[in-house]
């Protein structure tokens, strides 16, 4: 029975010796294909990206405008109520 186990075992770890440097080759393979195909759905998605802050460009603008101008506003309240309490000092 033991020789049958000391081979039994052998077979085993020859098999997953196998299945690991299998595996290792199709990751290898796997990211080695992964690259241009990145690059591939980068270069189709430029065109679309460059679309869509072409079309955002004006809400852009509109809200940094709308947000000066909101801070422009607090700043001239602010120095209206600054006068007011000196006057009454």
């Amino acid at each position: 029975m033991a020789l049958k186990t000391k081979a039994l075992k052998k077979a085993a770890n020859k098999v997953a010796k196998r299945a690991v440097k299998k595996g290792k080759e199709l990751i290898e393979d796997a990211a080695d294909n992964v690259g241009p195909a990145v690059k591939a759905i980068k270069k189709a998605a430029k065109p679309k990206v460059k679309a869509i802050k072409k079309a955002a460009e004006p809400v852009v603008k509109a809200v940094k405008k709308a947000a000066r101008n909101a801070a422009k506003d607090a700043l001239k309240a602010s120095a209206r109520q600054l006068k007011k309490a000196a006057k009454a000092i």
